[in-house]
């Protein structure tokens, strides 16, 4: 080696947390097949507690004995705050960021 420093790096592929529990799953990011499913429901008129509900309907149905397998995994089932910002994220690049007081004031 002619460098000043000469290093050697050796990657072993080594975690020093569990990859397939319950705890670390639930923090995936969502995918964007359930991404846009949710986005289509908001377009329907869901709420953000509609929409995750008849999500979850539909994940029961589907996945049946094994949902709560699917259910702990934040790819397919994210959480309400996952949803809730989704929302906001989605109607606030249509319809801008309202105020309560400008809210009240647009209904009049």
């Amino acid at each position: 080696m002619t460098s000043k420093y000469p290093t050697t790096i050796r990657i072993r592929e080594e975690h020093n947390h569990e990859l397939n529990t319950a705890k670390t799953l639930k923090h995936r990011d969502l995918s964007d097949d359930i991404k846009l499913k949710f986005i289509k429901l908001f377009r329907r008129g869901h709420s953000v507690a509609s929409a995750l509900k008849c999500h979850k309907t539909d994940l029961m149905l589907q996945y049946g004995d094994q949902y709560y397998v699917i259910a702990a995994d934040g790819k397919y089932l994210p959480t309400y705050s996952v949803v809730n910002n989704l929302f906001k994220r989605e109607f606030h690049m249509e319809y801008g960021q309202y105020s309560e007081g400008e809210i009240l004031q647009s209904l009049n």
